[in-house]
């Protein structure tokens, strides 16, 4: 279910090799609709590692945006698990993309 979230966001974030931001991990956590949709605004950054200051902002905003582009009219997750990713938190590791 949210293996197919994760392929989707991978597939719109980009990362910009010979920037420094493209050495910085950063944790995002947001709020999702029912619809599959991110609640507008939710999205924050929790943690990063690997980098500070311009590099850590740069990394989480190309990390939302993809967020953004991606989910066009919401992502396909189950309505009936609802509960499971009603909150999500995703890793954007330029080495390894995780979710929980």
């Amino acid at each position: 279910e949210v293996g197919g979230f994760k392929l989707a966001v991978q597939g719109c974030w980009d990362v910009d090799v010979g920037s420094p931001s493209a050495n910085v991990t950063v944790v995002v956590v947001m709020a999702m609709n029912r619809d599959g949709t991110v609640v507008p605004g939710s999205i924050s950054l929790q943690s990063a590692t690997g980098g500070e200051g311009r590099a850590v902002d740069t990394a989480f905003l190309r990390a939302r945006r993809a967020i953004y582009e991606c989910q066009r009219d919401g992502y396909d997750l189950p309505d009936d698990r609802y509960d499971l990713w009603a909150q999500i938190e995703l890793t954007f590791n330029p080495k390894d993309m995780r979710i929980r």
